[in-house]
């Protein structure tokens, strides 16, 4: 097959005559080592295009799995820290990981189950506190005998809220990742 397209560029007179030597010295003309360069570059580049491609892919199916070794004490806070939220290390883990990567700490399934049961307790607590609210209103006062039954209702409710406070903040400490 006869080449019809052309390549041209400007060099130096010496770039032109070592060019010669070389050509000459392989039994070449100038246009055929070019030629043959120019194929030898574009071959490489693809094998390279086709190498940085299958690393990537490499990588990409890797992705769900990398392997880290872990000091032993390390080891044992991780998997302390997983138990406490009732996760297997490698899913803490992976959730650590991602509340650094994205900066959004996921709460566990058994952390927002908590949190929904203090919640239910609160509108217990809520729906009790209005029925007393409903009978002041009707003309029954807030005798000493209501304020004897409001005070445990104010004590749970102070203790439900110290609760889910502690709670909340000890998962923002858990979770925080000082900025690198």
């Amino acid at each position: 097959m006869r080449a019809s397209a052309r390549i041209a560029t400007s060099v130096t007179p010496d770039t032109q005559a070592a060019f010669h030597s070389l050509a000459m010295s392989r039994g070449l003309s100038d246009s055929k080592l070019i030629a043959r360069l120019i194929d030898a570059v574009i071959k490489e580049s693809a094998r390279s295009k086709s190498k940085s491609d299958a690393v990537v892919q490499e990588h990409e199916s890797a992705s769900a799995r990398i392997t880290i070794r872990l000091r032993p004490a390390d080891a044992v806070a991780i998997v302390r820290r997983a138990a406490a939220r009732e996760l297997r290390p490698a899913t803490y883990l992976a959730l650590l990981v991602h509340a650094h990567v994205a900066g959004e700490p996921h709460i566990p399934r058994a952390e927002v189950q908590e949190l929904k049961r203090a919640v239910a307790s609160l509108s217990a607590v809520g729906r009790n506190l209005n029925q007393l609210v409903v009978a002041a209103h009707r003309g029954r006062g807030v005798d000493a005998e209501t304020r004897t039954l409001l005070r445990p209702i104010v004590l749970g409710v102070e203790k439900v809220r110290q609760a889910v406070r502690a709670h909340a903040a000890g998962n923002l400490v858990s979770w925080s990742i000082p900025d690198a």
